[in-house]
């Protein structure tokens, strides 16, 4: 099949609650299963169409009775997460919704942060859980949003410098590290701009 720019992809963690998540996976042109989401989406009546990484937790016979074209890599230096966003590199692809980053295992949960924050510079990724939306970012970005909408900014480099428009509490070139300086913080309309010296994670609550 044809990859398009855009794709959409579900890891193992919680697999999502909300139904316009439910819904936007579904309508999305092309699904990526990350090995054992696979199991979940199709539990849910959603077939990806592709299933990506060492493939030890997806079902083999899910695979095969829905025709999902599977890609196994085996490379345990890196996670299934980082060898699909290698994989979509490759591939050419722009930009990368992601759901099921969160929940089950807290060391997974941890790890799957640090790798949209890994991978920020190289393509565009915006995570969803059923309470936020997490975005990497490493300069400028204008975001949507709602009044008095929770805004958290966090970095896990040494130090950024951070620009705000239209928070709260707003940001003049500030140095944040990694703590909890900078969250729940609050969008003061319906958008909001940050630029940052070096690579942060943007944490917007989801209306």
């Amino acid at each position: 099949m044809e990859i398009p720019e855009h794709a959409t992809l579900v890891l193992n963690g919680q697999f999502p609650a909300n139904k316009t998540h439910l819904a936007f996976i579904n309508d999305s042109s092309i699904i990526i299963a990350a090995d054992g989401s696979l199991n979940h989406l199709i539990q849910n009546k959603i077939i990806p169409h592709f299933v990506i990484g060492d493939l030890d937790s997806a079902d083999k016979g899910l695979i095969e009775k829905y025709n999902v074209q599977s890609i196994e890599i085996k490379d345990q230096s890196t996670t299934d997460f980082e060898k699909i966003l290698i994989w979509c590199l490759e591939k050419k692809i722009q930009k990368i919704s992601i759901f099921g980053i969160g929940g089950k295992d807290e060391d997974h949960h941890l790890s799957n942060l640090l790798t949209l924050n890994k991978f920020s510079q190289k393509i565009l990724l915006e995570a969803f859980t059923d309470n936020y939306i997490i975005t990497p970012i490493s300069s400028y970005r204008k975001f949507k949003s709602f009044k008095n909408q929770t805004v958290s900014i966090m970095t896990f480099e040494k130090e950024s410098l951070i620009q705000s428009k239209n928070l709260f509490y707003e940001l003049n070139q500030t140095k944040i590290t990694p703590s909890n300086f900078s969250i729940r913080n609050r969008s003061m309309g319906n958008q909001f701009e940050i630029e940052t010296s070096n690579k942060v994670l943007i944490f917007q609550e989801i209306n």
